[in-house]
């Protein structure tokens, strides 16, 4: 089956332009991605959109054809990205590791190799940025208020001024 430009891009799009299964992004990984059949064509997948997922080639790779059994036990389910709640099985933590919360985030995680050494400095690296950036905002705040401190400080000393010279000092 194939997919048309503009489906395409609106999966890029409905994706944010990141992997939905490990989140690195368009501009990290230096070329669009891939559109993964979250239930493999092999499997009775098919083209509609909650079954397309924009992956990066490692994971869609990692991912392959895999597609549970009826037998499967519920716990050996891989999470799609759009349709489960990421946050009930999955945590992200302060070393840019990936935990699971439930048996089926920590089996998604290993089955997707999510905490690939890349992917946890690359996680790594947005908390510094995004640390450095809610300082760089703390900070802009701190300046903006200084120089209002300033200017009404300055406004203050001009009227001092005035009264000085008007009683004759």
């Amino acid at each position: 089956m194939t997919i048309s430009d503009s489906k395409r891009d609106t999966i890029r799009e409905r994706y944010n332009f990141a992997c939905g299964y490990c989140g690195i992004s368009e501009i990290d990984a230096g070329s669009e991605l891939e559109i993964d059949h979250f239930q493999p064509i092999i499997h009775g997948g098919d083209d509609e959109w909650d079954n397309l997922v924009y992956a990066c080639p490692a994971c869609n790779r990692n991912k392959a054809s895999y597609w549970p059994s009826p037998d499967t036990p519920p716990h050996m389910l891989l999470l799609h990205p759009l349709t489960d709640e990421l946050n009930i099985h999955l945590t992200l933590l302060q070393d840019g590791y990936l935990a699971g919360l439930t048996p089926r985030g920590w089996f998604h995680i290993e089955w997707l190799h999510l905490n690939r050494p890349q992917l946890v400095t690359m996680r790594q690296r947005r908390a510094i940025h995004q640390r450095t950036q809610e300082v760089i905002e703390k900070m802009q705040q701190i300046n903006h208020q200084l120089v209002e401190r300033i200017a009404s400080q300055e406004q203050e000393l001009y009227t001092l001024r005035q009264k000085v010279r008007r009683l004759g000092g």
